[in-house]
């Protein structure tokens, strides 16, 4: 892993969800065009992304939004 691997690795969640800044994210643009290993990375995110994008949401039982706030 290259130096600098750590910072880059920290951003790529934000890069990915386009919520980094425009310094971060030509941060990270120049970085992932010199680093097999950071753009494997965030192809492992993107495709954990996609697979808790397809996922169902659990259905929430009636009443407990109810009980938890009596519990409050």
């Amino acid at each position: 892993m290259k130096k600098g691997c750590s910072q880059i690795r920290a951003l790529l969640s934000a890069y990915l969800d386009e919520a980094a800044g425009t310094e971060e994210t030509r941060m990270v643009k120049e970085h992932l065009q010199s680093c097999a290993s950071c753009r494997e990375e965030l192809s492992q995110l993107h495709r954990l992304c996609r697979i808790l994008l397809s996922m169902e949401k659990p259905q929430v039982a009636r009443g407990l939004w109810e009980s938890i706030k009596k519990r409050l």
